[in-house]
């Protein structure tokens, strides 16, 4: 257009109309700083998308590269925990009170072997008794404070109702590999336990496994 504005600007100018040549040469002008200015603007966009997606790619690489190299470290230090034996998963306090945590039903852990420590004496509060089945029996697990009870994960175990004072426990998990997510396999109490095939699933597990082993203060 601009090229067509040029020519009639000079047939006008042979023809001696000046004036006319003037205009249509400034239309052609006017016509080419426009065409300029958005091709400017549409290379400018151009650009901008080529630098977003390199930007993408380069985050992509980056994150395929770091998820690579985690998933490596999670490998290599999960074969030396299954020779080295269980380890510390999780470790935290548990305070039991009437108003707040006034007891909890019998269940199995999710880890390998589990390790209560008293952290209060028995003697300071009323009800809140480790109780776990085992021997044929639930029995009462009597602690004073410092002692400690190591058990099997298979083993059901429960806190009575507390009725008065307050009780704390420090609970340590360990297992052999990281179990990221793993949660308490809640159950009702033993007598009402739920049933797989027929058979108490849960009941039968911890009476197979070995008795707690408490360790004095």
């Amino acid at each position: 257009a601009a090229a067509r504005l040029r020519s009639e600007a000079i047939s006008l100018k042979r023809a001696g109309d000046r004036s006319g040549a003037a205009a249509r040469l400034a239309a052609a002008r006017r016509l080419a700083e426009t065409a300029s200015a958005f091709e400017q603007k549409e290379e400018e966009r151009r650009q901008q998308r080529k630098e977003t997606q390199q930007q993408q790619h380069a985050e992509e690489t980056q994150q395929q590269q770091q998820q690579q190299q985690e998933e490596e470290e999670e490998e290599e230090p999960q074969a030396e925990v299954e020779d080295a034996g269980p380890t510390l998963q999780e470790m935290f306090v548990r305070r039991y009170s009437a108003e707040t945590r006034p007891w909890i039903a019998f269940h199995p852990d999710a880890y390998e072997v589990t390790v209560n420590v008293a952290l209060s004496d028995d003697a300071s509060h009323e009800g809140g008794r480790l109780l776990g089945v085992f021997g044929g029996a639930v029995q009462p697990l009597l602690r004073a404070e410092g002692d400690a009870t190591v058990h099997s994960s298979r083993l059901l175990h429960a806190v009575s109702a507390m009725t008065g004072g307050t009780r704390y426990a420090l609970i340590l998990f360990f297992d052999r590999r990281a179990r990221a997510g793993r949660r308490t396999r809640w159950s009702t109490p033993a007598a009402a336990v739920s049933k797989v095939e027929g058979r108490d699933a849960f009941l039968e597990d911890s009476l197979a496994a070995p008795d707690p082993l408490r360790l004095l203060s």
